[in-house]
């Protein structure tokens, strides 16, 4: 966990929002290569591997909103919805 003088945990969630992005981005590049998954598959996978990264000491956030988080996994909601990058976010979640 990074800290600054302030108890400021911005640096920490945009570490972990890059380190979920990359681990994001290798689950869809698998999706591309399998010629896509099936949604349970993908959401398995995204469940047991990005999700703990993305969650990592999550509790210190408190109800800090993270957009960047948050781009991330509607990025990757598109990608197995086979959707447009301009979808709306209400089209895709749910």
């Amino acid at each position: 966990m990074t800290l600054n003088y302030n108890l400021d945990i911005g640096k920490m969630v945009d570490t972990l929002a890059n380190a979920s992005s990359r681990t994001l981005s290798s689950i869809t590049s698998t999706f591309y290569k399998l010629d896509g998954l099936d949604y349970q598959s993908f959401k398995t996978l995204y469940d047991v591997i990005a999700t703990p990264v993305m969650n990592y000491a999550a509790a210190t956030w408190g109800h800090m909103k993270n957009n960047k988080c948050e781009s991330i996994q509607h990025r990757d909601m598109r990608t197995v919805l086979e959707v447009g990058r301009m979808t709306p976010v209400a089209a895709i979640v749910t």
